[in-house]
């Protein structure tokens, strides 16, 4: 009996052994091992594999003076190891930075600051300094930045300030986050970025003639609510009740609306509002310095450009157009009560199209069409003051 517990205790012994053996193993040679097998990885490659780095990689010293023209509002530090990684978030929580394990060749302080900057292609006015300045990384890194309020994802990009040019170029690896929230891009180093406006988008401020279309209040772009059990419930995306949405179409969304059990809600601009046919609204990109008051005055134009005394002041509650009529020269989207006050008629100068009621159209002439086609109506906008500042009276007694 006492020769079995001595041989069960010489068991458990060198099991106990074998375990700190083992351990002690992985402690030292694991990080080895596991650089060595990632490396060798074909899917690990793929995602690693180095980025080019702009010609113009910028550092402290030379160039550093951009640096001058920015004022600086906050930064957040965290210490990362390189056999670990780790990720750090912005103050203002719109920039994430993600380091994987054996990025950097040691163990560092990583900073993100944040520096308020102007420009004609900024967007939320800010400029983010990824440090140490230069700092080229064994494996990219992943940025993610939130997209701005009243953007598309294909209107912005990300983009890297370029020494050699002294300018600001386009991040070259970069895609769309899959909650459509934000972009995401792979750094080979650290150096200044920001989101900025994509060439070719800029809103045509000089002068202040443009095109106009009209949106309806079931466009599909908007959230939905429906009227059950005596209240407003939003209508969640990714459900069965919102696919049925975009299933019946906009005329189906339309008699939705107006038998009451359905409505349309606006972007937050500058509070969400329900979308109605007879309110005189519009929509503008964020940032339009005639949309400050939240009010304009639209002017219509003729074919040379004059104006035809035909005007209409509409109230700014959601953020418009989109790319594409931005291309074309589009400024505004109106409502259909604004459309009508403008002198064009619902089914005879503007309407739907009749085999595909998501698609609109405007005829500016009488001539008949077999295919009514989307022509934009020539506009002119200029800000709207709805309670102008009255000058102070002065008494003399």
């Amino acid at each position: 009996m006492k020769g079995w517990t001595a041989q069960r205790r010489q068991s458990a012994l060198a099991v106990i052994i074998t375990i700190v053996i083992v351990g002690a193993g992985f402690i030292l040679f694991g990080p080895r091992l596991y650089q060595a097998v990632s490396r060798v990885s074909p899917e690990s490659d793929e995602q690693n594999r180095p980025l080019p780095v702009p010609s113009g990689t910028f550092q402290r010293g030379p160039g550093a003076e951009i640096l001058a023209t920015m004022d600086k509002i906050d930064r957040t530090s965290v210490r990362i190891r390189a056999d670990r990684g780790g990720a750090l978030i912005s103050p203002d929580g719109a920039v994430r930075l993600e380091v994987p394990p054996f990025a950097l060749t040691r163990d560092m302080d990583v900073e993100i600051v944040r520096y308020a900057v102007e420009g004609e292609d900024v967007i939320d006015a800010f400029v983010y300094d990824l440090q140490p300045d230069g700092l080229r990384l064994q494996r990219p890194a992943k940025l993610s930045m939130a997209l701005p309020l009243g953007y598309q994802p294909d209107e912005v990009e990300v983009s890297v300030y370029d020494l050699a040019s002294a300018a600001w170029v386009r991040e070259p690896d970069q895609q769309l986050a899959p909650d459509g929230d934000r972009l995401l891009a792979r750094l080979a180093h650290f150096s200044l970025r920001r989101l900025r406006i994509r060439p070719g988008l800029r809103f045509p401020f000089e002068p202040h003639h443009g095109r106009a279309t009209f949106y309806l209040e079931s466009d599909a772009g908007n959230n939905f609510e429906r009227y059950l059990e005596g209240r407003w419930t939003a209508v969640r995306r990714r459900t069965r009740t919102y696919r049925e949405l975009m299933r019946i179409g906009r005329l189906g969304r339309m008699s939705l609306i107006s038998s009451g059990r359905l409505r349309a809600i606006t972007a937050a601009r500058p509070a969400p509002m329900v979308f109605l046919d007879e309110r005189r609204t519009a929509a503008m990109p964020a940032g339009a310095p005639e949309a400050i008051t939240g009010w304009v005055r639209v002017r219509r134009l003729d074919a040379r450009g004059e104006p035809t005394g035909e005007e209409v002041v509409v109230r700014i509650n959601d953020y418009g157009p989109g790319p594409a009529p931005r291309r074309a020269g589009v400024i505004i989207d109106l409502s259909r009560s604004a459309m009508e006050a403008l002198g064009l008629e619902w089914g005879r100068d503007f309407g739907l199209a009749d085999d595909n009621p998501d698609l609109a159209w405007i005829r500016l002439d009488s001539r008949a069409e077999a295919q009514p086609v989307l022509h934009y109506l020539p506009v002119e906008i200029e800000a709207y003051d709805p309670q102008p500042r009255q000058a102070p009276s002065c008494r003399l007694w």
